[in-house]
């Protein structure tokens, strides 16, 4: 979620309202590359799309293999949930076996596959995921259309937070650099 700042959030804002899990779409690549072939372009088709789009890189298995999606989720856990993961503790599992029959069926059925990033407490015990799931119609992760990201939190005070970041463009990773710049700017000022 490039340009967000949930970590920001999170430290600052919601220090007391006790995070206990999240769901998200973090990775862009893989949405888009899911809906394109919901619209019923092949795979190629898709990433060769989302590369022109700039979204996606040369290489695009990093992001479809789930790994891009990994890092952000154990990044998440660690800092929402003050886990102590790794990413080789988050599972994984790939969109690369998906059939594109498979996914325009469950598309065509009202419950579209994302790759959904996933982590929360079990008896102390930190465990986290990402994997393709199925997404109902009554998901707050359905918003997640595109390269839209969304990350909806379980909280013990407020309930549910759902942050939405609509379609990002390269601006908002450019904004989220620079602000992680400034942060580091200012903590060395002090």
């Amino acid at each position: 979620m490039d340009g967000l700042p949930l970590i920001n959030l999170a430290q600052f804002t919601l220090q007391a309202v006790d995070i206990r899990s999240f769901r998200a779409l973090l990775n862009t690549t893989s949405s888009l590359v899911l809906s394109m072939i919901e619209q019923g372009f092949t795979r190629d088709e898709a990433i060769a799309k989302a590369q022109e789009l700039g979204i996606a890189e040369a290489d695009p298995w990093y992001d479809l293999d789930g790994w891009d999606a990994v890092m952000k989720t154990t990044i998440l856990a660690n800092t929402l949930l003050e886990s102590q993961l790794s990413p080789h503790q988050v599972a994984r599992q790939s969109i690369r076996d998906l059939a594109p029959a498979e996914i325009r069926a469950a598309a065509q059925a009202g419950t579209p596959i994302r790759l959904v990033s996933q982590a929360n407490r079990i008896q102390g015990v930190p465990i986290a995921e990402v994997r393709p799931r199925k997404i109902s119609q009554d998901d707050i992760l359905l918003v997640g259309k595109g390269t839209t990201s969304v990350i909806s939190l379980e909280t013990e005070a407020m309930g549910t937070i759902t942050l939405v970041e609509h379609e990002p463009t390269v601006i908002q990773t450019a904004y989220g650099v620079l602000s992680d710049l400034v942060t580091v700017l200012k903590q060395k000022a002090s």
